[in-house]
């Protein structure tokens, strides 16, 4: 798919999706709780076509991505807060919290609120 195929078709429970597969794999290894907690909380029919494009993106591509369809959707603060907490229960679905995954998150809120 080309760079900027996820802003014409996702909407926002895909880019929720994308969101939380790229914060579970903050610590590079998607675990069976994190894998679970997405498949059971997400709505998108296209989790697979996501899934893919997600593991064929590099960290430059899944940020651009995820800033782009940020504002293309039209995130206000109480969605912007909503996604932060699921990202945040996320993190938590494990039972543990790490410093990647700390870094992860500082990063994405500064980024999801320019």
């Amino acid at each position: 798919m080309k760079e900027n195929a996820s802003r014409d078709y996702w909407n926002k429970d895909d880019l929720r999706v994308y969101v939380l597969l790229y914060c579970a794999n903050a610590d590079l290894i998607l675990k069976e709780e994190e894998q679970a907690y997405i498949t059971e909380k997400m709505n998108s029919s296209n989790f697979s076509a996501i899934e893919q494009e997600y593991s064929n993106d590099n960290d430059y591509q899944s940020i651009k991505k995820i800033q782009e369809s940020i504002n293309h959707l039209g995130y206000d603060e109480n969605q912007l807060d909503n996604l932060i907490a699921e990202i945040k229960e996320l993190f938590w679905v494990d039972g543990e919290f790490d410093n990647m995954e700390r870094a992860i998150l500082r990063h994405l809120e500064h980024i999801l609120r320019k």
